[in-house]
């Protein structure tokens, strides 16, 4: 009836019988919590940038992004916690997304 899953059930009960008055099933959050800082946002697009020129410049052997670099770098430089899928994310929303080719099949 609920639609809750087993611990969250659990976890209004304890409520309920602490204070059977006051227990309220109301949605709370404010905010979404699956948003980043627009700050954020604009410096995983500008370290995708600088990355792109590097791998379109022919002189340096890069022909893939790399995320993980992204997200240390973001860490160190500009002391921004991200998630790896987030900068995929960001990636592949401003064309910053480079398809691998598929592996030939040995016969």
């Amino acid at each position: 009836m609920l639609r809750i899953k087993r611990s969250r059930f659990f976890e209004l009960l304890a409520k309920y019988r602490k204070d059977p008055d006051s227990l309220s099933i109301q949605y709370e959050r404010n905010s979404s919590n699956f948003r980043i800082n627009r700050e954020i946002e604009a410096n995983i697009i500008k370290e995708l940038k600088i990355e792109k020129d590097l791998i379109k410049n022919k002189d340096i052997p890069i022909k893939w992004y790399n995320y993980s670099y992204i997200k240390d770098l973001l860490e160190q430089k500009y002391s921004q916690k991200v998630s790896l899928p987030t900068i995929i994310d960001r990636a592949k929303k401003n064309n910053f997304y480079f398809l691998r080719p598929k592996r030939k099949a040995n016969n």
